[in-house]
């Protein structure tokens, strides 16, 4: 079985044995969160990110939708954060669905590129 560097970050987070209590900088992590645009999706991610960070170092990349909540909840944090526009399928009229689904090939891309360029350890969806 193969073991992977974010099966060791989890092993590390959750394992609280006085023997486990390393320095920060003997740990770092590299984590993407993908998600957002309202506060159910925002603050896990957040409060996940932050529960890392008190163990590791962090380096975070959010991918998100650009907005208000999710920039207001993101503007005091040193990451990393970009917009993915992406279009709803849900709830819509057969016109919007069809450019939905136009337009979603080019937000795949956009996602693989941007994943491609950080090279994240963990994604995390939220």
């Amino acid at each position: 079985m193969s073991h992977t560097k974010s099966a060791d970050v989890f092993e590390f987070m959750i394992d609280s044995s006085p023997e486990n209590n390393r320095e920060r900088s003997s740990c770092s992590v590299k984590l993407a969160i993908t998600g957002g645009g309202t506060g159910g999706h925002v603050f896990p991610g957040i409060a996940i990110a932050e529960e890392i960070e008190k163990k590791c170092s962090l380096e975070c990349l959010w991918i998100g939708t650009g907005r208000a909540v999710e920039k207001n909840a993101l503007k005091e944090k040193n990451w990393l954060y970009r917009v993915l526009k992406v279009r709803p399928l849900k709830g819509k009229g057969a016109m919007d669905i069809i450019a939905a689904l136009v337009h979603l090939p080019v937000s795949v891309v956009r996602a693989c590129l941007m994943l491609r360029k950080f090279r994240p350890d963990i994604v995390l969806g939220v």
